[in-house]
């Protein structure tokens, strides 16, 4: 079929303005614009704060030294993205050892802070927001020792300090690492084979005494707050009418050796929070991955989901990503991690057993070899906030790409995005997209950038902010764009 040539037809019909609501009401009746007959606009609410359960899975074998100080010493770019989401978090830690009568960090119980007195923590066993911090960055510096961070911690920061101590777990854990077993156990996600419901102790689920409340479940009545009219994302659901988020973190340089498949314990997890409400758990992982791949790590996901959604056999990228799954031979890592100087070039291989739970879930990869985890650990703890990401276009098959078909190339048509009477290629383009930043109050035009602004998502007909952007939460966003004609569509159709 040949290409249809574009009519920019100036015809207005009396419709109603098209929306696309995520976890908001609409109200047709307070809209009343009538747009072109060839544009759309999809509005949507990012989700308010909430509630998360933060569990950290780490491997306490003889080769994490290096990982577990670069985690210290970067944590601050995972916090501070729960602080200026405004959420109200429990972090905690468990190891990968799974092993009776071996030693205190094992079979997923909680552990223990031990270090300078601190506000909120007298020996507690998980983090929350009784424990303050005063800054919004508190890496350790460049040449800073050990002792002059953590007194600088005890002064500005004690909450990364009782993470700091919580996640140097040591390296004489157990060598078969089992991380996905014992987030199971330590949450209470254990299912007895007899009965094929969830194990169960005197006050509920079987989880670890030393584990008590570290897991919140929704509680008392639900009053919800009056809906208004329209797109107001501002109002807030009613006191404790949100079910707590549930967010577990894998990191590991081995694959993981628990009992089961891992489907097993995607299943298990995702129930926790009970029906309808499996999309408040989610996962990352961090892990081996090659220093150079055919596939990067950031689109594993996109294929996995694809090949579970459709016919794997059609995927053309499927097999180029099963043969970097495969890399969990020893002898022959996916990378190694030279950070560590008096640890020698440790190797990591990749952990496919995590990497399939996660992104079943539709968490965040990171690789554990990178020299410095600030940026994972930044896009971690955006995830971790339960902050929405992707956003899914209501017409994207109608959307109109230009005369090549090829999603925003130099022939798309431009919408004037900013406002100003002419087009500008900088600012207007083929999709506008306009939204608050987290730490912001205005509304802003949002830039096509995978580091500062949104990207698209074919595979799932999205867009996604994946970088340093993410809507502030309660905040509007609104994404428009061109349609082709309807007689265009019959054409392409």
């Amino acid at each position: 079929m040949g290409v249809v040539r574009r009519h920019r037809n100036l015809l207005f019909v009396a419709l109603l303005f098209a929306t696309a609501c995520n976890g908001c009401e609409c109200d047709p009746d307070g809209l009343n614009t009538v747009p072109p007959q060839d544009e759309q606009t999809d509005e949507f609410c990012q989700r308010p704060a909430s509630k998360v359960d933060i569990l950290w899975v780490i491997d306490n074998s003889g080769s994490m030294t290096a990982e577990q100080s670069k985690l210290a010493d970067r944590f601050s770019a995972f916090f501070k993205q729960l602080q200026v989401s405004l959420v109200d978090y429990h972090i905690g830690v468990v190891t990968t050892s799974m092993r009776e009568g071996f030693m205190e960090d094992v079979n997923g119980i909680l552990r223990r802070y031990s270090g300078p007195s601190v506000q909120g923590c007298d020996g507690c066993r998980f983090l929350t927001k009784d424990v303050p911090c005063n800054v919004d960055n508190m890496d350790r510096r460049d040449g800073e020792s050990s002792t002059d961070y953590e007194t600088r911690l005890v002064a500005d920061c004690p909450a990364v300090l009782v993470f700091r101590k919580l996640i140097n777990t040591g390296n004489t854990g157990v060598a078969f690492e089992t991380g996905l077993e014992a987030s199971a156990v330590a949450l209470g996600a254990v299912i007895d084979a007899e009965t094929g419901q969830y194990k169960q102790g005197p006050n509920g689920l079987d989880i670890p005494d030393q584990n008590a409340n570290f897991i919140r479940r929704r509680t008392g009545t639900c009053d919800p707050a009056p809906r208004q009219a329209g797109l107001d994302c501002s109002q807030q659901e009613g006191t404790n009418c949100a079910e707590p988020s549930l967010y577990v973190v894998w990191v590991s340089d081995e694959q993981d050796g628990s009992p089961g498949l891992p489907r097993y314990y995607y299943r298990v997890l995702e129930g926790l929070k009970g029906a309808g409400n499996e999309g408040k758990v989610s996962a990352a992982a961090i892990t081996g991955w090659p220093a150079n791949p055919v596939v990067p790590m950031d689109r594993a996901c996109d294929i996995l989901q694809r090949s579970w959604d459709n016919d794997p056999n059609n995927d053309q990228e499927l097999p180029a990503l099963q043969a970097i799954l495969n890399q969990t031979d020893g002898a022959n890592p996916a990378c190694r991690d030279t950070t560590d100087q008096d640890m020698g070039t440790n190797f990591a291989v990749v952990g496919n057993r995590y990497v399939e739970v996660v992104c079943r879930t539709g968490g965040q990869l990171a690789n554990i070899c990178s020299e410095n985890y600030s940026e994972a650990l930044d896009k971690l703890g955006a995830d971790a906030a339960g902050l929405a990401r992707k956003y899914t276009l209501s017409k994207w098959d109608d959307m109109d790409w230009g005369d090549d078909e090829r999603p925003l190339t130099n022939d798309d048509p431009n919408l004037n995005c900013d406002g100003n009477p002419e087009l500008t290629p900088d600012s207007d383009k083929g999709l506008c997209v306009r939204a608050t930043p987290l730490g912001g109050n205005e509304e802003v035009l949002v830039t096509r950038d995978n580091a500062l602004g949104y990207r698209l998502e074919p595979s799932t007909k999205s867009i996604r902010f994946d970088g340093s952007f993410i809507p502030k939460p309660g905040s509007k966003i609104s994404i428009r764009y061109k349609l082709l004609l309807p007689e265009q569509q019959a054409a392409q159709n």
